[in-house]
């Protein structure tokens, strides 16, 4: 009795390993498709890019996400498209207009592009005014970032409208600086005297 209900079992969960392996491959086969997703023909006549925008997504049923208003005035040639990925045709339609696409599991978003230049600058303590080497410099929100050399100065590449740096240094409070369209900054850092003040008790 006992080895009977045992195999009974035993079928069972094999079967249940079955379908939980079907799933995840027909999942991963509609996961591929939406990522490689082909336009097979596409005739793109002169006029808004937005209205260029409504036809790949109604002819590839590709979800498409962008903020319309920023792109009302913008404008696109005759284009003949044929067995070309959704990606490619988005990047040829937006070429030369400021903006860009991304995708992520079938969902491409387009958003304009980050105009990246070279950030200088100096960091040094705010009571003494000496400079401070070795300081982390990032841009927030991205990785990698910069350090401070031995005159406390700095280099990194960031979008001097739109980026924010984060400073932080041990025995120092972190601060931040909006870059505001500057492309040299100076900034002074407070010692955090909670930090300092701390002892360690063995």
């Amino acid at each position: 009795m006992n080895v009977r209900f045992t195999h009974l079992r035993t079928r069972v969960f094999v079967k249940q390993i079955f379908l939980v392996a079907l799933m995840l491959s027909l999942c991963g086969s509609v996961m591929s498709q939406q990522k490689t997703a082909i336009v097979q023909e596409l005739h793109v006549t002169a006029g808004p890019l937005a209205d260029a925008l409504k036809l790949l997504q109604k002819q590839s049923g590709a979800d498409i996400i962008y903020d319309a208003a920023l792109l009302k005035n913008l404008v696109v040639k005759a284009q003949d498209f044929r067995s070309q990925s959704v990606e490619e045709v988005l990047r040829s339609l937006l070429k030369g207009s400021g903006f860009q696409v991304s995708a992520t599991e079938g969902v491409y978003i387009i958003k304009k592009e980050r105009n990246k230049t070279t950030i200088t600058g100096k960091v040094a303590d705010e009571e003494t005014g000496l400079t401070l080497p070795g300081v982390t410099v990032v841009v927030k929100g991205s990785p990698g970032g910069s350090i401070t050399n031995a005159q406390g100065a700095f280099s990194l590449q960031a979008d001097a409208n739109g980026d924010t740096l984060l400073f932080s240094y041990l025995g120092y409070k972190l601060n931040q600086l909006v870059l505001n369209g500057q492309q040299q900054v100076s900034i002074r850092l407070k010692s955090d005297a909670s930090m300092l003040n701390r002892a360690v008790v063995v």
